[in-house]
């Protein structure tokens, strides 16, 4: 229902995409999706376009082309799939518009330190592909993958000296891992695909 009244409202528009919510426990996977305005995303948005909560039009397919099968579970970068369609989209100038009111439910599993870093490596060699093929927007995705580099290595100094909290934080969000997923998705992509 409320995809419907959305796409009749925004007729033009091609990709939309909403909260992602663990069944579980009613709580939303990121704090993005407390978030109760609709929102046109811009690149540096696209946390909010999750692989299982958006919905594209067939259309919009044809015109810019299936997931690229090289990301995603399963493939030989574990995830982004849904990352690298929002940049294409962006890239060929399409509106991406989040409604906060659409929601998707699925479960939300542990995050071991391995998926992270598969995670981190996937993405790493996603936005890499979109430097070379998108220049003009290649300061956003060298933003992107400075932003983690660096939240990730003040954890791990606040970890080694702080303590307390961020062993914590650590033990969910697995910093060390997201640092060497980054560094080696950069260089695998280089080396195997340029």
């Amino acid at each position: 229902e409320v995809l419907s009244k959305e796409i009749s409202f925004h007729s033009k528009i091609n990709a939309f995409c909403g909260s992602l919510i663990n069944p579980v426990d009613g709580e939303p996977f990121s704090l993005l999706f407390y978030n109760k305005n609709v929102k046109r995303l811009k690149r540096i948005n696209y946390q909010y376009f999750m692989g299982s909560a958006h919905v594209l039009s067939r259309g919009i397919l044809r015109k810019i082309g299936c997931y690229d099968e090289r990301f995603g579970v399963g493939s030989k970068y574990y995830g982004s799939e849904e990352t690298d369609m929002f940049f294409r989209l962006k890239a060929a100038g399409e509106e991406v518009l989040y409604l906060p009111n659409l929601k998707f439910y699925h479960p939300i599993p542990e995050t071991p330190d391995d998926y992270v870093y598969k995670y981190a490596y996937a993405l790493a060699s996603m936005l890499t592909k979109n430097c070379t093929i998108n220049k003009a927007s290649s300061p956003v995705y060298c933003y992107i993958v400075a932003e983690r580099t660096v939240k990730s290595a003040i954890r791990l100094l606040q970890k080694a000296t702080l303590k307390g909290k961020y062993i914590q934080k650590d033990n969910r969000y697995h910093y060390a891992s997201v640092l060497r997923g980054t560094f080696a998705g950069i260089r695998d992509f280089i080396k195997n695909e340029l």
